[in-house]
């Protein structure tokens, strides 16, 4: 399933390219970005499926809507393969449901200042899947994700029965992005050291 996802999106990249000039970079960040869609939109309609089943469809959707919001600037934890990615994305999305049904109720006023600083300060996260971003690319990254968050803050006010649910999504998705980052950054850590001796 991976390899015909890879083969679309290289397809795709390759007829867009014919009339696109496009550099080595921009393709393999375009390519990377449609075999994530395609990805998505597959594993959304699964998700969507399964969350019904259950009668939570809805929390689901906003959930959904909030990480797409977020975690698209910013990046965070990528999987080797469709069913991996698949597996940990209903993991995420069931413990974001429970979560955000269980916990008390979440002060978005804590949280928010928290998450904008993160997405200025450290997003977008560095990362093979996704290439390497110039300056510009970053601020328009850093840029997209506040906005992101302040459509989140305002479907929490316009929607307060899902806010619990949004912020937990918010919170596990800047998780997942530290995680990420502070890998990532012990990588290239560690690569300097190697070299270095």
């Amino acid at each position: 399933m991976e390899n015909k996802l890879l083969d679309l999106s290289k397809i795709i990249t390759y007829q867009l390219s014919k009339k696109v000039k496009l550099n080595k970079d921009e393709i393999e960040i375009i390519a990377y970005q449609l075999r994530v869609i395609i990805s998505e939109v597959l594993g959304f309609c699964v998700m969507f499926l399964i969350f019904m089943l259950f009668g939570c469809q809805w929390d689901f959707v906003f959930s959904y809507m909030t990480m797409l919001l977020s975690r698209s600037y910013i990046g965070g934890i990528h999987r080797r393969t469709f069913l991996g990615c698949c597996i940990h994305t209903f993991i995420f999305f069931t413990i974001c449901l429970v979560l955000g049904k269980s916990l008390p109720f979440l002060k978005f006023e804590f949280l928010f200042p928290l998450f904008c600083f993160i997405d200025v300060i450290f997003a977008p996260c560095p990362s093979k899947e996704r290439g390497q971003y110039g300056k510009k690319a970053k601020k328009r990254m850093k840029m997209f994700a506040l906005i992101g968050l302040i459509i989140c803050f305002a479907i929490c006010v316009t929607f307060p029965q899902y806010k619990n649910i949004i912020l937990v999504t918010l919170t596990l998705v800047h998780v997942e992005f530290v995680v990420k980052y502070t890998s990532e950054r012990r990588k290239v850590c560690s690569s300097c050291c190697v070299n270095i001796s």
